[in-house]
Order: C-alpha cells, then structure tokens, then sequence
C-alpha cells in the first residue's frame, strides 16, 4: 500500500512539473505577444482576492469528488453498478447512485475547466486578439471560445490544454449524457481519450461514448494542471508584496 501511495506521489509530481513547464512556454509566448495585462501590484492582488472563493470552493469540490471514487472503490466486489448503501452512526441508510457520483465527477470537470477560464480571463488582454472579420475579442464566456481564440490567432503553445475535453465539459455543464455500465454517452472530443491504455479497439472506433475510467483520468490531470496555475498565482502574488 505503502509503495503505490509514493507511486501516486511521484506521478502526481512528475504531472504538475510538466504542467509547469508547459505553462510557462505559453505564457512567454503570450507576453512576446504583447498579450498579457500589465498588472500592477494592486491589479494582481484584486486578481488573487477575486479568485480565493472559487480556490477556495475548488478544493472542496475536489475533496468532494475523491471521496466518491474512494467510496466506489471501497465497493469493489460488491457489485455498485447502479446504487450504493451507507449507513450512519444513528443507524439512518443512505443510498447514493452511481449516476449520482458521475455526476458529481462531471460537475468537478466543468469546475476544474472553469477555474482555468477565470484565471487566464484575469491575465490576458484579449482585445490584443482579433476575430475572424478582423475585429478586437472580447473576454471569452468560456474555456471553449478561449482556446478557440489563441488557436486562431496562432498561438503555439496550447499543450498546457491538451486534457481540456471542452466537448466533453459542456455535456456535463447541460446535463446532457446517459451513464450506462461503465459508458457515458456523451458528447466529446475522441482524440483525447484515444490513448488511455485501458481503451480497447472497439472504443476508439466510435464516437458516442466514453469510459467512465476516462473521466476519472481527464478530472484528475485537470486537477493536477490546475495547481500550475495556482502556483503562479501565489508566485505572483508574493512579489506583489
């Protein structure tokens, strides 16, 4: 046990090293761009205030989402495929669904890609961007109309998003999937999942559904990215100071 709780560990860190890195290259490449705010002192810690809740709500929305997958893995061999029981101190039952805790991890997902939303709104100048018809942008209303705009302004770095299924975010946002054994039919973007190892031919050869292991892998490597961006934020906070 001891052994695969350092494997987690590590792994984790090797994440949000690469996160990292691939964090800073975007936002040099943003700032030769001359497409960053100049944020003064006060600016950027409007900016940290203006981000504390949803930090803050964040990290309870992450906890909220762990102690489900650990719930359901506490499960194993008892066959939760539709609901689970739990039983209080004062004797009370409890029934928790198992679309309920796909749901909980759907609403985790939107919230991780929401965060990166506000963040980057926060740091970049956007009407630096133009549209199609040549036209200064406006803040994106989402992480979708976001990448869509450093995309088509040929911003190069966009790795630091590649586990943003914003496909898949907006699916959940609306409510709009059916979860069925261990599929959730839903709207997505398939190259995304093509290579998680668990995925068999028959999976990649179709587009109507994904794994429920591929939502738990696209929540966690959102988390895991997000702490990037949570890092920075601290780091700019304190030379603020």
């Amino acid at each position: 046990m001891f052994l695969i709780f350092r494997r987690q560990i590590q792994k984790k860190r090797i994440c949000v090293s690469k996160k990292k890195g691939q964090l800073v290259n975007l936002m040099f490449e943003l700032y030769n761009c001359d497409a960053l705010k100049e944020l003064s002192k006060v600016e950027i810690q409007k900016i940290e205030g203006k981000l504390k809740n949803t930090v803050f709500n964040l990290g309870h929305v992450n906890s909220l989402y762990q102690t489900m997958i650990r719930l359901v893995d506490s499960r194993r061999g008892q066959n939760p495929a539709t609901e689970m029981s739990i039983v209080s101190e004062s004797g009370t039952t409890y029934y928790i669904s198992m679309n309920q805790v796909v749901i909980v991890m759907g609403w985790a997902y939107a919230s991780a890609c929401e965060f990166k939303k506000q963040w980057f709104s926060s740091v970049i100048d956007f009407s630096k961007f133009v549209d199609r018809k040549g036209r200064p942008c406006s803040e994106p209303a989402g992480i979708v109309t976001l990448i869509k705009i450093l995309k088509s302004n040929r911003i190069k770095h966009l790795n630091y998003f590649d586990e943003v299924d914003s496909v898949l975010r907006n699916s959940f946002f609306h409510l709009d999937f059916r979860f069925s054994g261990d599929k959730i039919y839903c709207k997505h973007t398939p190259r995304i999942h093509f290579k998680n190892k668990w995925r068999t031919p028959k999976d990649n050869a179709q587009n109507k559904y994904i794994r429920l292991s591929d939502l738990m892998k696209s929540l966690i490597d959102a988390d895991r990215s997000n702490l990037s961006l949570i890092h920075l934020l601290t780091y700019l906070s304190k030379k603020s100071v």
